[in-house]
């Protein structure tokens, strides 16, 4: 099978999936806007076609769209004809498309539809007595509709994301957890879990933390707020007027990204540059390789090369 697969910011949630099809002996062909294609033995069979713009560093979403329909179209000269296609759609990546190959199946990830509450509003306290325009979500959210609507599928990994969406997208989203299969592995609830001397029986309310990788620098330290903490120094020092920082030092990538895009479009003055995110996905090299240092632009996007 040959599957194209498209996400501007490469390998991105296709991380652990592509090598794996490529490892299955299918065809596994990318289009991303990132720097260099992924490295390693893993990645040595995939094709990979980068799209990029010369002289705008924060393009549209239907300039991403049409820079991918041309890449498409070149793969389409040549002969090349996917079996499937599967797209992060968030940034207008999948707006065209369908007018390439009207008959070969389309799959979105459109992850989340836009609104206060998923900046926090609502529930973050720092934020009470602020308001932002629900306008701002306006583009994103008509990108993710037009996705949904002209897509054969349209996955996401959660429930709470499937909930974000109106319930009249509700209906064509269908939930693909990214995890394990609860039909295969059940909880035993007649397990009883002792830590530190607490027994947690089934029922108990908890609290838990699921992490890639727990090591030193990850959620469970203390040595995460230090470096958020070192982060800020610097740019106070450099006159940043206003440095925001993930309550504890914890902002996932997406929410990163929509502050940067969309709480400065509603909050006159509070325009951010852009943000560091330190994440074990980007670029790993941090003490033991737990995290590397990853840049965003004031467009929510990753940083331009130059």
């Amino acid at each position: 099978m040959h599957l194209l697969l498209i996400h501007q910011n490469f390998p991105g949630q296709f991380r652990d999936l592509a090598p794996a099809w490529l490892a299955a002996g299918h065809q596994v062909t990318a289009i991303g806007s990132s720097s260099e294609r992924p490295q390693g033995p893993q990645w040595q069979q995939l094709r990979f076609l980068r799209y990029r713009f010369e002289h705008d560093q924060d393009p549209s979403l239907a300039q991403r769209g049409h820079a991918v329909a041309q890449v498409c179209r070149l793969l389409q000269d040549e002969g090349s004809q996917p079996d499937v296609v599967i797209a992060h759609s968030a940034w207008g990546e999948a707006l065209e498309l369908q007018n390439v190959w009207p008959s070969t199946p389309l799959i979105v990830l459109p992850e989340l539809w836009g609104n206060p509450q998923s900046l926090g509003f609502g529930f973050d306290n720092a934020l009470n007595g602020q308001a932002i325009d629900p306008e701002v979500f306006s583009q994103q959210n008509g990108c993710a509709e037009h996705a949904v609507l002209n897509s054969d599928a349209a996955l996401v990994a959660t429930e709470s994301q499937k909930r974000s969406f109106p319930e009249h997208l509700q209906q064509r989203l269908s939930v693909l957890p990214e995890g394990i299969d609860l039909e295969q592995v059940k909880p035993n609830p007649d397990t009883i879990f002792e830590c530190s001397g607490l027994h947690l029986r089934h029922g108990d309310p908890v609290v838990t933390l699921v992490s890639r990788e727990l090591r030193p620098s990850q959620p469970l330290s203390p040595e995460r707020p230090r470096r958020c903490d070192q982060k800020g120094q610097p740019a106070a020092a450099a006159g940043v007027a206003r440095v925001w920082c993930g309550t504890g030092g914890l902002l996932s990538t997406p929410a990163m990204s929509a502050v940067i895009r969309t709480r400065s479009r509603g909050l006159a003055g509070m325009a951010p540059v852009g943000g560091f995110i330190l994440s074990a996905s980007h670029n790993p090299g941090g003490i033991d390789e737990d995290f590397g240092i990853k840049y965003n632009g004031g467009n929510g996007g990753p940083a331009p090369e130059k």
